[in-house]
């Protein structure tokens, strides 16, 4: 699974850019009618080229780049230009397509638009696609391969809003193909729009031009005015998913439209023309550091790049020395927006590369103009290769319908074997889930040819015993092998989940939007008729992480299991030492009654929270708080120690090392560094070591699970109360010295600081022997 890039959530949406600046296409000339007039769609306007336009698509392709490898993960704004121009050109080149044979000239115009098109970009999926195994990590391959079928189908931007990406600067874990978002939905926009606007003209055939002209006006704007409503009811509710919404960032394609919609006698001239020019200019420039569109776009925010980009478009300037389209006529600025569509296409897979063979974590600036010097000449060699597949394609005695089977013939010949070995992948991963599920065995050892088993002398292990293996050698050894492959693998361990938990979809996201508020309730499928306890769990993921383990003895003793919780959210009190997001403490306000409701007989949840949220384990003031609530009500709180957290993906590690039992040292951390050396949760420590962490939603470390991570400081003033029952198992999960990611050939952890469900079910005997210790009440 990728992490999205904020910074490569921006791209280059343009059509024109790689056949170079706009020039009116063959049917645009349109035919005199009877009466004399230009018989073409809609009323003809000014076909004038506007060498700024091109210009602009330069510096914004520029300021794309540069916010792509210089910005921390900012958005520029430069994507919200290039779908506003892009609107532009296509609907100025559309309202001047002659009427006869509206459908011709439909299929005429969609070949010359995805000839232009689609032959880099194919270019440009096949090499990632060939070159990824060989490059990117192992733990990323699927979604690659997913990803080369999506771009290349043009639906790049569903497929990552399917897969709820993340946000996170250019890393090994993004995807190389991510920025291919605002293409598709590009793509899309020059498949629908003119599709609509031929199917108008034939139904509307009676109508006069002017007529004809003023519908389409009317419709455009209203369509506009609601995707801009819808944006921001969309932005408010799940931001993420609307960035990559065609319909939440139509109002930005239907403004450029508009703009070439307009009567020519709007535009501004003169010195006016100027002025207006420059300050979009500077507008759009400007955005991407006054706004962190990655949160912000495409709502509301969205209308400051926008509107230097309409501003630029309704100016007409005189060309003399000092206007903007005189500077942006400049040779480098034209060269830079000739190959603009072939550098953005190279940019973010060689950035991606880079930062995978060199194993940084990111990009400086000697390494940012490394990529840049790599790119520019596969930028210039695919503008060659993609200037003459488009002239082939468009050979003048061709049909339009045969150009466009060739093209979809190409797409197709690039993603069919891609969403194949895609789902060969994702079948392997399954079947490799299941597997892991069956009882793993214990350790055994096969002796040494001499028949000693001393520490040295390769000592070979069968099976994947997890766990279990703490109580035949304390791991990792350096002289213990295995002789089957580790369970998880890398690639599998990103969904080794609870699989009966999270995919029923009563675990509250964790995001932090209105929308992600409710108290939903995962009841028990199996529970008892008569159950002997009731068992709530809640806290967040790092509670359920648990649950592999809980459901098993919940099982045994006929207890019914019920799950109440929303992720990257614990279970607290929501007053004055609230630690967390706004919507977590929305969701802590009702979920307490919740709870309750239930009449419970034991909550589990996480008690401590580890480095590198706080500057060393402790435990949080408002989750002690509402533990004492409990004990007053009559419910018992049984409290798990919270895991380390490694501040990196230990799979992808895992896979960058070809780590093993015996070779794991580069993913390893110290255990001195992930846990404190006397849990904070143990037996009468009333007032402990912990967390008073004053929020109220000011906090993001807890809202977001790949947030910057910033300590906070650690006081003494925490009451624990006496009644929880503490369960420690980092026995199990770390030894005095280490703690480890792989044990008894298990992979141990999913990503950078949950177990995999697989670690989890070998834990099972040791779970419940503490639960036993612990909780012995519940077993009565």
């Amino acid at each position: 699974m990728f992490r999205d890039s904020r910074a490569a959530r921006e791209c280059a949406a343009i059509a024109t850019a790689a056949a170079g600046p706009h020039k009116p296409d063959s049917d645009e000339a349109g035919h005199e009618s009877r009466s004399g007039t230009p018989e073409t769609w809609l009323s003809p306007g000014s076909r004038a080229y506007l060498p700024a336009i091109h210009g602009v698509r330069g510096l914004a392709l520029a300021l794309v780049v540069a916010f792509h490898l210089f910005g921390q993960g900012r958005v520029s704004g430069g994507v919200d230009v290039f779908l506003v121009i892009s609107a532009f050109l296509i609907t100025r080149s559309l309202r001047h397509t002659r009427t006869g044979r509206p459908m011709h000239r439909l299929g005429q115009r969609l070949a010359r638009t995805f000839s232009r098109l689609t032959p880099a970009a194919l270019l440009t999926l096949i090499v990632v696609g060939v070159s990824a195994p060989f490059i990117f990590v192992d733990t990323t391959l699927e979604a690659v391969y997913r990803q080369v079928t999506a771009s290349a189908l043009y639906v790049e931007n569903v497929e990552l809003a399917h897969s709820q990406s993340a946000y996170d600067a250019a890393s090994i874990t993004t995807s190389p193909l991510q920025h291919f978002w605002s293409l598709s939905m590009q793509g899309q926009f020059f498949l629908l729009w003119p599709l609509a606007l031929a199917l108008f003209v034939v139904v509307a055939r009676a109508l006069t031009l002017r007529q004809r002209h003023s519908i389409v006006v009317g419709v455009v704007a209203l369509a506009t005015v609601a995707s801009f409503l819808y944006a921001l009811k969309a932005v408010s509710v799940d931001q993420p998913s609307a960035y990559f919404s065609l319909a939440a960032r139509g109002w930005e394609f239907g403004l450029g439209a508009l703009a070439a919609l307009v009567p020519s006698r709007w535009t501004v001239r003169g010195r006016g023309a100027n002025v207006t020019a420059w300050a979009g200019t500077v507008i759009i420039i400007s955005s991407g550091f006054l706004i962190d569109g990655a949160t912000a776009y495409p709502g509301a925010a969205t209308l400051v790049p926008v509107a230097g980009a309409i501003a630029i478009l309704m100016s007409i300037d005189t060309g003399a020395r000092g206007t903007l389209s005189r500077v942006l006529s400049a040779r480098p600025i034209t060269h830079i927006a000739d190959i603009s569509y072939g550098l953005y296409l190279w940019h973010w897979p060689v950035l991606i590369a880079f930062l995978t063979l060199s194993g940084n974590a990111t990009i400086g600036a000697t390494a940012a103009i490394a990529v840049l010097a790599i790119s520019y000449p596969l930028a210039l060699l695919t503008r060659t290769f993609s200037t003459t597949a488009s002239a082939w394609l468009l050979a003048v005695r061709r049909p339009p319908r045969v150009t466009i089977a060739m093209i979809v013939g190409g797409i197709l010949v690039v993603a069919a074997p891609s969403a194949a070995y895609a789902q060969h992948l994702s079948t392997a991963s399954e079947r490799e889930l299941n597997q892991s599920q069956q009882p793993t065995g214990t350790a055994t050892s096969t002796p040494s040819p001499d028949g000693s088993a001393a520490p040295g002398t390769g000592i070979e292990v069968s099976g994947n015993p997890g766990a279990s293996a703490w109580e035949a050698h304390q791991p990792p050894q350096a002289d213990i092998t295995y002789a089957d492959p580790t369970l998880p693998s890398a690639r599998a361990a990103i969904d080794d989940l609870p699989p009966d938990l999270y995919f029923r979809g009563c675990v509250q996201n964790w995001q932090d939007q209105p929308s992600f508020t409710d108290v939903l309730v995962c009841d028990d499928p199996i529970a008892p008729t008569e159950p002997t306890r009731t068992i709530v769990m809640s806290g967040g993921s790092h509670t359920l992480q648990w649950y592999t383990a809980l459901q098993v003895v919940a099982e045994q003793q006929q207890w019914e299991l019920i799950v109440i919780d929303k992720d990257g959210c614990r279970l607290q009190d929501p007053g004055a030492t609230f630690y967390g997001s706004d919507s977590c403490r929305t969701w802590n306000d009702n979920a307490e009654d919740v709870i309750t409701s239930y009449s419970p007989d034991a909550v589990v949840t996480v008690g401590t929270l580890t480095p590198p949220e706080l500057s060393s384990e402790a435990v949080l003031a408002s989750q002690a708080e509402l533990w004492q609530r409990f004990i007053d009500e009559g419910i018992d709180v049984i409290t798990i120690r919270d895991t380390p957290r490694f501040g990196f993906d230990v799979p992808t590690c895992v896979s960058q090392t070809s780590a093993t039992e015996a070779e794991q040292a580069d993913c390893t951390q110290h255990r001195s560094t992930a846990l404190a050396d006397t849990s904070p949760l143990s037996p009468g420590a009333g007032t402990t070591n912990g967390a008073d962490v004053p929020g109220g939603g000011s906090n993001p470390d807890a809202t977001d699970p790949d947030a910057a991570q910033t300590e906070i400081a650690v006081t003494d003033d925490v009451i624990i109360p006496h009644d929880i029952t503490a369960i420690d198992l980092s026995p199990w999960i770390c030894s005095d010295t280490t703690c480890p990611v792989i044990s008894g050939n298990v992979l141990m952890y999913r990503d950078d600081d949950h177990l995999t469900a697989t670690y989890v079910r070998t834990l099972v005997p040791w779970f419940e022997q503490e639960l036993r210790a612990e909780a012995p009440a519940l077993f009565d």
